[in-house]
């Protein structure tokens, strides 16, 4: 898995091979996804799943006086599929139906997982860390 504060690249390859997820940290935006524009409120997660593409609409949602940060995750289905498996014996992918996820805990232990990742934990945390933030049940 591939975490960094980068811009969302929405090519085709990586759209196929990987489900994507952000972490609006700081500021509102909006994004065109399954035919539709949908907003994305500060603090909120959103998942992009393997195969569908999507595309920033480009227009701010209020005056941005700073760069917005977000902090991305790009996850192999393989990965995923294997955390759900030793975590809950469940095989398959998970298909989340909600686009956008206000869940200040969530939140909280995606960005925990995506410092860990930049910063300098071991790769035990860093995996703890991303099951933890993976297998979250409320």
């Amino acid at each position: 898995m591939e975490a960094g504060a980068r811009k969302l690249d929405s090519s085709a390859h990586l759209a196929k091979i990987t489900r994507a997820v952000a972490l609006a940290c700081d500021y509102p935006s909006e994004y065109d996804y399954r035919k539709s524009v949908h907003f994305v409120p500060a603090g909120s997660l959103s998942i992009i799943h393997p195969g569908e593409m999507h595309s920033g609409t480009g227009r701010d949602i209020g005056d941005r006086q700073t760069p917005a940060i977000f902090r991305m995750m790009y996850a192999e289905p393989r990965a995923v599929s294997q955390v759900f498996a030793d975590a809950f014996g469940q095989s398959s992918l998970p298909f989340f139906t909600s686009l956008i996820i206000l869940d200040d805990a969530l939140a909280s232990l995606y960005l925990r997982f995506h410092q860990a990742s930049q910063g300098k934990a071991s790769r035990l945390e860093q995996d703890e860390r991303l099951q933890a933030f993976l297998t979250e049940r409320n």
